[in-house]
């Protein structure tokens, strides 16, 4: 707080702060109270994991006797499995946190469609979505256990055990959501999307968020399967790809011009990167162990790849949205009306923090890298440079692992 509170006013004076708290303070006591209501309902409903427990022991046992004959159930002590893999099920892996964060997702998400839905039909929304992540985490169980007997210890219990909860959620409520808007049953009227014209380009939304959207899930999707080293890693590479390709007359328009300044400012960037990188980051140098497991052949295409990924496709997909869509999105609503590299404080700020968060304990470096690149777009509003800049950030990092095998500055 005492970081960011200072950021907050070297922005903007707090006369302005004060003056948007009194005006939006509406929309501020929604949003806190929505946030708080979505982040308590998961502990409320975790605790009653030690209650409800037996139901899904006995669902999940169930479901196991089906496949194996072995099957250990000792609810008293929460541990589950067969003879080979068996865990014991603490209440933040329960999955009834998923219960109270889908009908916190789902309550908000009809209370702000309410005047396009259907009242009371609706809220038979909120029992199903309750009925269905329960389910799911059943079937999340029984899948962890079937990993592990299976011979996949290391997967059971890293990739899959922290992914496979946030890939239910995910779907189940995007699921929904998608049932709620195209169905006619639970809205006045289904909504119906403009027809598409002859030649149009993809919206702008889709063109600059959809390759970090693909890269997301796609990492999503593969580390639930890996255990340290995601080996799947080529499948983000292919689906941002995919998805620039299809969105290429969208990029067009942009200015793709580059200049040696960008990649001065990547290499400044790089330098300021590795003198705040944490000295315990190297505890966690796993890759090279994973890589001499493997055949020459396989270590040597998938490290290829991991290097096209990193220093090619992740600057591009990374620049297009947060320098292309966030840095605009927060200057208007319609980013069609705001060129590329339009300067303002708060979208340059917020855009750079919210890059930042993205790369987890090394935020505040990635802040200032965001910031960096940021300002090679400012400098001649020129997308192309930013993501040069970027890209010989990466570039020299990648470098710099070949050299030290400091594979986790990498990771």
């Amino acid at each position: 707080m005492l970081t960011i509170a200072p950021w907050a006013l070297a922005v903007f004076p707090w006369s302005h702060w004060r003056s948007v708290m009194r005006d939006q303070s509406r929309v501020l006591a929604q949003g806190i109270t929505a946030g708080t209501a979505v982040w308590a309902s998961g502990f409320l409903t975790e605790a009653l994991w030690t209650d409800l427990a037996r139901y899904t022991f006995a669902v999940v046992s169930l479901m196991l006797r089906g496949i194996y004959s072995d099957v250990v159930s000792v609810p008293e002590t929460m541990v589950l499995g067969t003879s080979a893999f068996r865990v014991n099920i603490a209440p933040s892996c329960s999955g009834y946190e998923g219960v109270g964060l889908i009908v916190a997702f789902l309550g908000l998400y009809l209370y702000l469609q309410r005047k396009d839905l259907r009242f009371p039909a609706a809220l038979v929304l909120l029992p199903i979505g309750a009925i269905a992540i329960w389910t799911l985490n059943a079937v999340r169980i029984v899948a962890l256990v079937v990993i592990g007997t299976t011979g996949w210890r290391e997967v059971a219990l890293g990739g899959f055990h922290s992914q496979a909860g946030w890939l239910v959620f995910n779907a189940v409520g995007l699921a929904f959501v998608a049932v709620i808007d195209r169905g006619g049953y639970y809205r006045h009227e289904a909504r119906r999307l403009p027809p598409a014209k002859a030649g149009a380009v993809t919206d702008s939304t889709t063109a600059f968020l959809g390759p970090f959207v693909a890269i997301l899930a796609a990492s999503m999707l593969t580390g639930a399967f890996s255990a340290g080293l995601d080996w799947l890693y080529p499948v983000r590479v292919v689906a941002a790809v995919i998805v620039m390709v299809g969105c290429w007359q969208a990029y067009s328009k942009l200015n793709w011009n580059c200049s040696f300044t960008a990649v001065a400012i990547g290499a400044a960037t790089f330098a300021v990167w590795m003198l705040m990188v944490p000295a315990d980051l190297s505890d966690k140098d796993g890759w090279p162990a994973a890589l001499q497991a493997a055949s020459p052949t396989w270590s040597a295409l998938w490290l290829g790849v991991r290097l096209i990924g990193y220093v090619l496709v992740a600057p591009i997909a990374e620049e297009l949205a947060f320098r292309g869509y966030a840095m605009r999105r927060f200057i208007r609503e319609d980013i069609d009306s705001v060129p590329v590299g339009t300067f303002s404080w708060p979208s340059f700020v917020l855009s750079s923090l919210v890059f930042g968060l993205f790369h987890g304990r090394l935020w505040l470096p990635g802040t200032l890298a965001g910031m960096a690149f940021a300002g090679a777009l400012y400098r001649r509003r020129s997308f192309g440079d930013a993501v040069l800049a970027h890209a010989t950030t990466n570039g020299l990092i990648a470098c710099y692992v070949f050299a030290t095998g400091h594979w986790s500055v990498w990771s």
